[in-house]
């Protein structure tokens, strides 16, 4: 899912969506595998 994609669903704007991942990834708390067209995030905590 894209951040854009993740900003519709949820009701916030794409730069929103892309804050809150990036300070989700800074803390540890999702970790991407794979690539990044056929990769997948995990929720760690």
């Amino acid at each position: 899912m894209s951040a854009h994609m993740l900003a519709v669903s949820v009701g916030i704007t794409q730069r929103q969506a892309q804050r809150i991942l990036a300070k989700l990834k800074k803390d540890g708390q999702i970790v991407r595998h794979g690539a990044t067209k056929n990769g997948y995030w995990e929720v760690v905590k």
